[in-house]
């Protein structure tokens, strides 16, 4: 008598070899988001750098208005320049927005606190130059 089916060393090779899959693609997904997060932080920071520049170039302020899931940029209080969804930062909204004056430094903020893929970031304004710079800080 001859039975149909798989053969329990079939079976375990089957099983190992899904066990493998699963985990290269588990793996890929991980640093798909932290390539996306680090993509993302480092927008936000040149977005802020076109923003000093626009002040210092228009002679108008350049407010960076932020919300929970999204920024913009705006230019003289009215005109949009850029506008970003944000998906894969977390921006701490406690402070207010910063705002670029024609002399280039933001008159109102210092720090913005960015959370990227469970690392906590400060995006610092230099007062007196408005030159911005990002350190990674710990708790």
């Amino acid at each position: 008598m001859k039975f149909k089916g798989f053969t329990y060393i079939e079976l375990l090779v089957t099983l190992f070899i899904l066990t493998i899959l699963m985990g290269i693609v588990t793996a890929r997904f991980n640093i798909s988001d932290r390539l996306n997060s680090r993509t993302e932080l480092n927008t936000l920071v040149t977005d802020l750098e076109t923003a000093r520049s626009l002040a210092q170039n228009s002679g108008k302020n350049v407010e960076i208005v932020m919300s929970k899931d999204s920024y913009k940029l705006v230019c003289g209080g009215s005109t949009t320049v850029v506008e970003r969804p944000i998906k894969y930062i977390r921006i701490d909204l406690k402070n207010s927005s910063p705002v670029f004056s024609n002399y280039s430094a933001p008159y109102n903020h210092s720090n913005i606190y960015v959370k990227a893929n469970n690392k906590n970031y400060k995006i610092n304004f230099m007062i007196g130059t408005g030159r911005i710079k990002v350190s990674e800080i710990n708790e």
